[in-house]
């Protein structure tokens, strides 16, 4: 039987491939038709008025950016090219049902991509007048003594 010469440097080249695929996978990165393509962090945040979502897209140009709808999800694609090659932007995110995809409003500015989604009038929470004694009364959705919870107030 042959003896065969133990390398380690082979096995840690081989390490290290395997291990960019994997970030590779994790972080969305890879290579396209077009380029490198990149999965941009999103930051999401929610109020009682609206959906607030935030993508860095560094270097791209606003003519080079596309936001579309299509059911409740927004995809956002960017592209740009350096010396190195083109690098392509893409990510999708689904909102749920209380989002009013028809007024999406898109604003670009220092590399920050900002998307404002309202949500619908009918998920929002409203105020019901509630009469006691004669008098009438307000009590804000969600608070106690009313099925939401909190406390209920005074007149």
């Amino acid at each position: 039987m042959p003896l065969t010469l133990w390398d380690p440097f082979a096995e840690i080249a081989s390490l290290r491939d395997e291990m960019e695929r994997m970030f590779e996978r994790t972080l969305g990165r890879a290579e396209g038709p077009r380029g490198r393509v990149v999965r941009p962090l999103a930051g999401l945040e929610e109020d009682e008025e609206a959906y607030r979502i935030e993508l860095d897209l560094p270097g791209v140009r606003p003519d080079d950016l596309a936001v579309e709808t299509r059911g409740r999800t927004i995809s956002i694609r960017g592209e740009r090219t350096t010396a190195q090659g083109a690098c392509v932007y893409e990510r999708s995110i689904t909102l749920p049902d209380a989002a009013d995809m028809d007024r999406v409003a898109a604003e670009y500015r220092d590399g920050v991509l900002h998307l404002r989604i309202p949500k619908r009038e009918e998920t929002r929470p409203k105020r019901i007048p509630v009469v006691a004694g004669g008098e009438p009364r307000t009590i804000e959705a969600g608070a106690a003594g009313s099925p939401g919870g909190g406390s209920a107030g005074t007149p």
